[in-house]
C-alpha cells in the first residue's frame, strides 16, 4: 500500500468523522433556533439581505436586514453579518 493511499483512507476519515457530524450540528442548531425565533431559516445560518439604505459611520457599512430586522455590518470581504436586534429610539 502507497503512502498516497493511507494518506487518502486519512483524509477521507477525517472528513467523516470531522466535518459531516459539524455541518449537521450546524444545521440542527439553526433549525432549533429557527423554530425558537421564528426568524427566517436563512437568516438562522447567517445569510442575510440587506434592505433600505446602507449607512457609513466613518468606518464600516452598517444596514438593516430585510428579513429578520437584524442590524447588520459589512466585513471586509463584503459579506454582511448580524450585530443583533437594532436599539429602540
Amino acid at each position: 500500500m502507497s503512502i498516497e493511499n493511507i494518506l487518502g483512507f486519512i483524509v477521507a476519515g477525517v472528513c467523516c468523522t470531522i466535518f459531516i457530524p459539524a455541518i449537521s450540528i450546524t444545521l440542527i442548531t439553526a433549525f432549533v433556533e429557527h423554530k425558537k425565533t421564528k426568524k427566517p431559516f436563512s437568516c438562522c445560518i447567517g445569510y442575510h439581505r440587506p434592505a433600505g439604505k446602507v449607512s457609513f459611520d466613518g468606518c464600516s457599512l452598517g444596514c438593516v436586514c430585510g428579513k429578520c430586522g437584524d442590524e447588520l455590518l459589512q466585513d471586509s470581504q463584503g459579506n454582511w453579518f448580524s450585530i443583533g436586534q437594532p436599539k429602540e429610539k
